[in-house]
């Protein structure tokens, strides 16, 4: 019991990591941005925070913390679950040929 629990651990942290999401971080980052800057966040983290480089700073780690988690959950139940559905029509397509 015990060792299964481990295993299920390595497997969450050895999960889907960035490079496999990667066409997810490209297609969330416009929307992120455009919700974020629509909501106000970025106007609010220059008026409250005087320099403009930290400002800067501070408003792509809150752009990062929402786009790593969305694009991540994208991959897994989207993109992955779709490459699996494409697979299996592909090859159920074949094995009906043969």
């Amino acid at each position: 019991c015990m060792e299964s629990q481990t295993i299920h651990i390595i497997q969450l942290l050895c999960g889907p990591t960035l490079g496999d999401a990667s066409f997810s971080l490209y297609l969330w980052h416009p929307p992120v941005i455009i919700a974020l800057r629509s909501l106000g966040v970025y106007s609010w983290l220059y008026e409250l925070i005087p320099n403009a480089g930290v400002a800067f700073m501070a408003s792509a780690i809150v752009t990062f913390a929402v786009l790593f988690p969305l694009s991540l959950a994208s991959y897994r139940w989207i993109e992955k679950s779709g490459n699996r559905w494409a697979l299996d029509r592909i090859l159920s397509s074949r094995r009906a040929q043969a």
